[in-house]
């Protein structure tokens, strides 16, 4: 890879300073790599490996297990209690930015409208995915047909 500035980079370790290429090897990996890190990969050469399972491994076998498809009903009704907190405050932070936008708007705050734009756009961008998933952990309390808490991410 070349390119028309004072300081190129044509592979790693090579460097290219007005016409003039360095290569600086080992120096290069011991910078962007941490001696640990270099130490343990020359220790893993002897970690066996297996093939990763295609698609046309399960073609014909259609009554066979598939592991790629294994879930089990306690991990789905799993509530993801931090998503939920963390999505109850997306939506109370982004409904308290709406309000005051609102307010600054129509006068009763002072500031200016770019201010008020500020916190339009703010409170648009917590409010949706606070509602979105507060919506589905409601409607998956409720067992509504369709919602479960497994549409929720987890953190």
């Amino acid at each position: 890879m070349t390119g028309s500035g004072l300081v190129t980079g044509l592979r790693a370790g090579v460097v290219e300073v007005f016409g003039l290429a360095f290569d600086f090897g080992w120096i290069w990996v011991l910078l962007v790599y941490p001696i640990s890190q270099i130490i343990d990969m020359a220790s893993r050469r002897n970690v066996n490996y297996t093939r990763l399972a295609d698609d046309d491994d399960y073609i014909g076998n259609e009554g066979k297990y598939d592991p790629r498809f294994d879930y089990s009903p306690a991990s789905l009704d799993e509530i993801p209690w931090k998503s939920i907190g963390l999505a109850l405050f997306l939506l109370v932070l982004g409904c308290g930015l709406l309000i005051l936008s609102f307010f600054v708007f129509t006068g009763h705050m002072g500031g200016d409208r770019s201010q008020a734009y500020g916190l339009l756009g703010l409170g648009a961008l917590t409010f949706l995915p606070g509602f979105y998933e507060t919506r589905i952990a409601y409607y998956s309390w409720r067992g509504a047909q369709g919602y479960r808490y497994a549409a929720i991410p987890g953190y």
